[in-house]
């Protein structure tokens, strides 16, 4: 069967087919690690220009620094985005577009009036090139007109004015964040204060994972041994010690030994109906205490949780286990605790969550 000429052939492919009108979602992704030429982006935007009613698009390659404003005119033009996802690639070069957080909102949200998911991954608020003028500043970062109800912004290494900024970009929209921190560009200070501020008041579901060691700062906060009494605050513990930080949250979870200690219970919201947490230091006993009372009194601590996970708890025997599940179904709620096949309570050498 004859294929047709060149020009045939790219007349078929500048015009959208019947079938391809039909397409929402889109993943691009190829495991070659090696640059990628020019002829990537191009196709890429050939395929985008294709599908006019595109909804979905996944992103995990990375493409040469010199095609980045191809790459950005081609998804700008897709008016019907309602999820983004963006898998950059870690081994940054500086021949490679990097996705700075301001450029995504001002030159791809900024036109996805529809948009309402978005999950980021690996970005980078430090850039290859040495010259800073030549960044936009993390504060032009518009408020959007859209309605983002989920953001998965992990493995990040993004500043505390960048990440502050990105998340009030997105209004009083937001309904879930899931979030890693602190990390070598977000001290838990820092962090502790885009939880606190930066957030809309209407989040709905919170959850916080660690991104790695905390060995990086000497504060005494933070610096103890893992098996002495953690007498500073955890990093939760602070966010929530605010009248007015998420006071409408319904699901809390979060992993790392230093996110939170007992204090943590007596300032969460009453509007808490789901909690799970992993590899916490948050003990037994207070916590019965706290469902018991809850289960007890008008004015209690805890009034609507029904849902508690705790994953891999430290120093809790079997006994104190099987009273936490009792607690929990005397208020006709669940309980989930379960422990990894291998882990063990950390002794004080170790210095992971």
């Amino acid at each position: 069967m004859a294929k047709g000429s060149p020009h045939q052939r790219r007349k078929r492919f500048n015009h959208p087919t019947r079938l391809s009108q039909y397409v929402r979602s889109l993943q691009f992704t190829w495991g070659d690690s090696r640059l990628p030429g020019k002829s990537s982006a191009t196709l890429f935007c050939k395929i985008l220009q294709s599908c006019p009613l595109l909804e979905n698009i996944d992103i995990s390659n990375k493409f040469l620094l010199t095609c980045k404003e191809s790459i950005l005119e081609a998804l700008a033009s897709k008016p019907f985005i309602k999820e983004f996802v963006l898998s950059h690639d870690t081994n940054r070069t500086s021949l490679t577009f990097q996705w700075p957080p301001a450029e995504i909102v001002s030159r791809l949200f900024s036109h996805w009036n529809l948009l309402e998911t978005v999950e980021l991954s690996a970005l980078s608020g430090c850039p290859h090139e040495s010259n800073p003028s030549t960044q936009p500043a993390p504060n032009s970062i518009p408020v959007l007109n859209c309605a983002i109800r989920t953001m998965i912004l992990v493995n990040h290494e993004l500043d505390e004015l960048t990440v502050s900024n990105l998340l009030k970009s997105c209004g009083e929209s937001m309904r879930t964040l899931h979030i890693t921190g602190p990390h070598t560009h977000l001290n838990p200070e820092a962090f502790g204060r885009v939880l606190q501020d930066s957030i809309c008041p209407n989040l709905e579901c919170l959850i916080v994972r660690a991104a790695g060691h905390w060995v990086h700062w000497k504060d005494p906060i933070f610096d103890c041994d893992l098996d002495e009494p953690f007498t500073g605050p955890g990093l939760l513990d602070t966010v929530f010690d605010s009248p007015t930080a998420l006071r409408n949250l319904k699901t809390l979870s979060f992993h790392g030994s230093k996110m939170a200690t007992n204090r943590l219970l007596d300032r969460l919201p009453k509007s808490l109906i789901k909690l799970s947490m992993e590899r916490s230091r948050i003990a037994a006993s207070p916590l019965i205490n706290t469902l018991t009372i809850s289960s007890g009194h008008n004015e209690s601590l805890l009034p609507n949780l029904k849902c508690l996970s705790v994953h891999n708890p430290r120093n809790w025997n079997s006994k104190q286990e099987n009273a936490v599940r009792v607690v929990m179904e005397m208020r006709e709620g669940c309980a989930h605790i379960f422990r990894d096949m291998f882990f063990r309570t950390p002794s004080p050498s170790d210095r992971l969550f």
